[in-house]
């Protein structure tokens, strides 16, 4: 596996925050098994390339990880249109 780029960790944690429900509900186990794998296997490796300046989005990625694994559950973006949006 190829070691991360040191500005991967705020691009990561904005897709799962906008997608990660979506993904959730769509690959259900698969999906917890990605997420473990970027806790437990790819988040040490995006802290070793981290500049100490740049630590607050690797905290606000490892606070998701960490609560969407406990919780078992990505609540949808906020904003995020209902379907019922395109029928009134």
């Amino acid at each position: 596996m190829e070691p991360p780029l040191a500005d991967i960790t705020a691009t990561l944690f904005d897709f799962l925050e906008v997608c990660g429900n979506a993904l959730m509900k769509q690959y259900q186990g698969q999906f917890w098994k990605l997420i473990l794998l970027l806790k437990e296997e790819y988040f040490p490796r995006i802290e070793a390339v981290t500049s100490s300046g740049q630590m607050g989005s690797v905290i606000r990625l490892k606070q998701f990880l960490e609560m969407s694994l406990q919780n078992r559950q990505i609540s949808p973006p906020k904003g995020q249109l209902s379907s019922m949006f395109w029928r009134s």
